[in-house]
């Protein structure tokens, strides 16, 4: 009986922690961010939105590989996060893959702009 207990204790505590390695689904609180400057109008974002495209629709309202959430009207402070996090490798969780490259070598300001356009999707 004891060792059935340990078995199932055990088994429970790798799968509690291995789910709580998956940040895919990790929720940002725009609260306790700081509000994002207004994004450079010089840069051209519905350009950098075409690397989201294929994925996440014209209007970023599919489900990327089915299984994303849909980005378009995320605040512009959450999807900021989220693809910093993606450029650093830290948020994605089996997504990360996929994301990070699209996330390589956008500026901040670039980041800042895309992040604006896609909160404005609808």
């Amino acid at each position: 009986m004891k060792t059935l207990i340990g078995w199932i204790v055990g088994t429970l505590l790798i799968v509690l922690s291995i789910s709580g390695c998956g940040d895919r689904n990790q929720d940002f609180s725009v609260s306790t961010m700081d509000k994002a400057p207004a994004a450079d109008p010089s840069i051209d974002a519905k350009a950098l939105f075409q690397r989201c495209v294929k994925c996440h629709g014209k209007l970023g309202k599919k489900q990327a590989l089915g299984t994303s959430r849909v980005i378009a009207g995320q605040p512009k402070e959450v999807l900021m996060k989220k693809i910093e996090g993606y450029q650093k490798g830290i948020y994605g969780g089996s997504l990360k893959g996929v994301m990070s490259p699209q996330a390589q070598g956008l500026t901040p300001v670039q980041i800042n702009a895309l992040a604006e356009y896609i909160s404005k999707l609808r």
